[in-house]
């Protein structure tokens, strides 16, 4: 019983260290860990390290024969090589990895032929002494070998800029070196476990870093194809709703004044090629192009010679980029559902501006208009509720109207660092 205490006392850290990390593979079962297979059975190699040395323990104390150590250190000859053998595995890409199990087989069998007393690597005195044999240095080489490959991947990834891996394979690799030094010079003696245990909480913890960076990686991938498919749909339902009153005013036209129907089919073609171009496109392009939709469309509203109202442009800047047909919903919806269009006094002002953070513009009328908040957001037509959804998907800028002297102003706030700096347009596009 005292033996079995004492053993338990040695290994505390290492039992301690693998429970833990046993309860964190528990309740991540359902994460697929890079590694895993390998993970468990250095787990186990672990658990068997720690156990030989409870074999010496129990036949030292108890007088048993010395032959039982032979399988003790046969153990250790054949673990502790498999375990480097298992960190390069499971870190460095190497291509017939199964060839670096060789050297380590030629171990394996070497230790095996010791129990019969060859005396190769090893053997013991009848007084339980260890005696190293011809090649007792092999088995301390492979560790070196092994984690000299992974060590040298170490530098390797280093220069290829992923530091952070760089540093942890580096890091298991040192341990590993410390150890055997330590051991070789009898200033630490029996830390192998809990050295093992220690890498692979290293390791695990690694791992799951890389994987859950992944995971988010494909969430974010995914929450931009959301966005994407959101932005063509919107784009979708704002050219049919352009389309149909386009075609309508044509339609109407071709019954009082035919030959000015060509003409107007010009400015409606004109229209639907700036804005077929900018959702191809699927990015910000300049206000001016913007402004050309606007007086296209604007061109179609005015083939009506009944209509007075009068349009006019205060542009203070024009080089930043705004959302395609962006601002023509909003002047369809002052001119449509703002003012009197038969009226010589109705005005729409086209105006833009910037500060130091944001661009602005602001389409104005001095029709009754009204304010835009939950309840009233679908008033203008889907053109409006979509300028507004684009505007935020897009460069998260946004859409407010509100009642100020007089005049209704529809403001559109595009941040200069969501996009709207001119250099993000593609002119060869």
């Amino acid at each position: 019983m005292g033996v079995v205490i004492d053993f338990f006392g040695k290994n505390h850290m290492t039992f301690m260290m693998l429970a833990g990390l046993t309860v964190i593979l528990i309740a991540n079962r359902k994460v697929k860990v890079e590694g895993m297979g390998y993970l468990i059975g250095l787990m186990i190699m672990a658990v068997l390290l720690a156990a030989s040395q409870y074999l010496e323990d129990w036949c030292i104390a108890y007088h048993r024969s010395y032959r039982i150590l032979y399988i003790r250190t046969t153990l250790v000859y054949w673990i502790f090589p498999l375990i480097s053998l298992y960190v390069l595995y499971m870190t460095v890409p190497i291509r017939r990895k199964w060839l670096l199990f060789l050297p380590h087989g030629v171990n394996m069998v070497l230790a095996f032929l010791d129990l019969f007393d060859l005396k190769i690597l090893y053997y013991y005195t009848e007084d339980y002494q260890f005696q190293p044999g011809a090649l007792k240095l092999l088995p301390l080489a492979l560790v070196i070998f092994y984690a000299f490959l992974s060590a040298a991947y170490a530098v390797i990834l280093y220069f290829h800029g992923d530091k952070i891996r760089s540093f942890i394979i580096s890091y298991m690799m040192l341990m590993v070196y410390l150890t055997i030094i330590l051991d070789i010079y009898h200033v630490v003696a029996n830390f192998g476990d809990e050295i093992v245990a220690l890498e692979l909480l290293v390791y695990y913890c690694y791992m799951a870093a890389i994987y859950h960076a992944r995971v988010r990686e494909k969430l974010h991938e995914r929450e931009m194809e959301l966005e994407q498919n959101k932005l063509t749909l919107l784009m979708a339902q704002i050219r049919p709703h352009f389309i149909n009153n386009a075609l309508i005013s044509i339609q109407e036209l071709c019954y009082e004044e035919p030959e000015r129907v060509a003409g107007l089919i010009g400015h409606f073609s004109m229209y639907l090629r700036n804005s077929i171009e900018a959702t191809e496109v699927g990015k910000m392009f300049p206000l001016e192009k913007e402004i050309d939709a606007v007086k296209e469309y604007l061109a179609l509203e005015y083939a009506d010679r009944e209509k007075k109202f009068v349009v006019e442009y205060e542009l203070e800047v024009t080089d930043f980029m705004v959302p395609a047909l962006s601002i023509e919903p909003l002047v369809e919806n002052a001119v449509k559902h703002g003012i009197d269009r038969y009226d010589a006094e109705a005005r729409v002002i086209i105006a833009s501006y910037e500060k130091e953070d944001d661009y602005y513009i602001e389409i104005r009328d001095n029709g009754k208009g009204f304010e835009l908040n939950e309840e009233t957001l679908g008033k203008g037509g889907i053109g409006l509720k979509n300028s507004a959804s684009r505007l935020k998907l897009m460069c998260g800028g946004e859409i407010k109207i509100e009642l100020r002297s007089g005049w209704t102003i529809a403001e559109i706030r595009i941040p200069k660092q969501g996009g709207g700096d001119a250099d993000a347009y593609d002119n060869d596009r």
